[in-house]
């Protein structure tokens, strides 16, 4: 699967925006955690398998809208990658951006 992943913050605390597309299922996938060591006590701010209104997009425009909930605009590198990522079929594609949308591969 791709990771494509977002350095932000929201309520004033650092989180981490993980996008992506899922190769094996055929669908992207969003996960919106505080960022920090893995395994923390906190649950994530929001998971597409905990959201009752998800259903196996086939765009990533849905999870564009849930991010905005979050006051968290998906930079254009970002959603440009991810627009590729599907019609590759990508897999084992990782990469970093921050808010000012600066890409770094992982």
């Amino acid at each position: 699967m791709s990771q494509r992943i977002l350095k932000a913050s929201y309520q004033n605390r650092p989180i981490e925006v993980l996008i992506g597309w899922d190769r094996p299922f055929g669908c992207y996938f969003m996960v919106i955690s505080y960022a920090g060591a893995p395994g923390a006590a906190e649950p994530h701010l929001y998971s597409n398998l905990d959201d009752p209104n998800t259903e196996w997009h086939a765009s990533f425009a849905y999870f564009a809208k849930v991010a905005a909930r979050f006051q968290i605009t998906l930079p254009p590198a970002m959603l440009a990658a991810l627009e590729v990522d599907k019609p590759l079929n990508r897999g084992n594609a990782r990469s970093i951006f921050t808010g000012n949308g600066a890409e770094t591969p992982a």
